[in-house]
């Protein structure tokens, strides 16, 4: 990883950050049983149904703040020894990642691209191309390498 050489080499504080998307923070589904007593009917194959054993609803959180910060922390090896941190931030990724970079006052920005060109830039737009025009510090862009399968 570009950014862990950077810091390494410079002896700097290496802050990861993931940029979610407008959403809630947490996700809350309450997951209910089947029937809870007596025989059900399938009115569609004319058969009764066995009941079911009550239980109460199973409650499932999901905190994406949470699953972002985790992956970051996977992200940076126990080898590494100099100072770092993980941020999660919310909203549009080229804003999120200019004003983070200004709020923490950055040296420079590390971030990869996907080297798109021609009418898939002009659709898609490009996260990197506004966060180097507005970043307050340098920008390094990094080619991402295509995953083999």
């Amino acid at each position: 990883m570009y950014a862990l050489e950077e810091a390494t080499q410079h002896q700097a504080k290496l802050t990861l950050l993931h940029v979610v998307q407008q959403h809630p923070a947490t996700e809350v589904y309450y997951i209910k049983d089947a029937p809870q007593s007596g025989t059900g009917y399938a009115g569609e194959f004319g058969a009764k149904l066995p009941a079911f054993p009550p239980h109460p609803p199973e409650t499932v959180r999901r905190d994406y703040n949470d699953e972002a910060l985790s992956q970051l922390h996977d992200l940076v090896p126990a080898s590494f020894t100099g100072a770092w941190e993980v941020q999660v931030a919310a909203g549009h990724p080229a804003d999120a990642i200019v004003r983070t970079a200004a709020e923490l006052d950055v040296d420079l920005i590390v971030m990869a691209t996907h080297g798109r060109s021609g009418l898939p830039h002009v659709l898609l737009g490009s996260v990197a191309e506004k966060v180097v025009r507005h970043a307050p510090c340098p920008v390094l862009t990094v080619r991402q390498r295509e995953r083999r399968a």
